[in-house]
């Protein structure tokens, strides 16, 4: 295990350093009170299309590092129910993007692996958020993999749009992101 609590090999990508005025993750979910993990759906009368990404990516690669990087997947999302990823430690980004494609409202989740045998990363992604109008609530919205050679930044442009756009469709659902909303979520009398 490193020092972050990743499998040897496993890590979370490098991040910009927190703002070192406030504990890093302060007011975020996943850093500090927890909640609980809903897949995100879209589309009315359509399940969640995590569940199916996770399974595609995840099959994708070789025994151990499915293995590893599953169980280190799992691991972090379990650390965010109960409030205790860390930016610092390199377990979350919130507001992703560039500065022309910035989306404040979605969180990455990253978990790399580095390859020894020909310096290559896998480097896999869980885009989600932490609606205000929910309670508790921690978002997936989609899992995607990042590729370590070509067109990187685009085709992780094109990943952050397919997460704001499941994030902003969900949202105007008759019950948002698939969710039976109770008197418990904010704004409601």
């Amino acid at each position: 295990m490193s020092s972050s609590g990743a499998p040897k090999g496993a890590s979370a990508t490098p991040l910009a350093m927190p703002n070192r005025t406030q504990r890093a993750g302060a007011g975020h979910r996943c850093c500090s009170t927890g909640g609980f993990w809903h897949n995100a759906e879209y589309k009315i009368d359509t399940p969640s299309t995590v569940p199916r990404e996770e399974e595609q990516e995840f099959s994708k690669l070789g025994g151990a590092n499915r293995f590893t990087l599953k169980a280190y997947y799992y691991k972090l999302k379990n650390k965010a129910k109960v409030g205790n990823l860390s930016i610092s430690a390199n377990e979350v980004k919130p507001g992703i993007g560039s500065q022309l494609l910035r989306r404040d409202e979605l969180f990455e989740l990253i978990i790399t692996k580095q390859e020894e045998k020909d310096d290559s990363h896998i480097s896999l992604r869980l885009y989600f958020a932490e609606p205000p109008q929910v309670d508790d609530l921690l978002l997936a919205i989609g899992f995607t993999r990042k590729p370590s050679k070509s067109d990187v930044d685009g085709t992780q442009n094109s990943h952050i749009r397919e997460a704001y756009y499941r994030f902003d469709r969900g949202a105007k659902l008759a019950n948002p992101w698939g969710l039976e909303l109770e008197s418990s979520t904010k704004g409601e009398q």
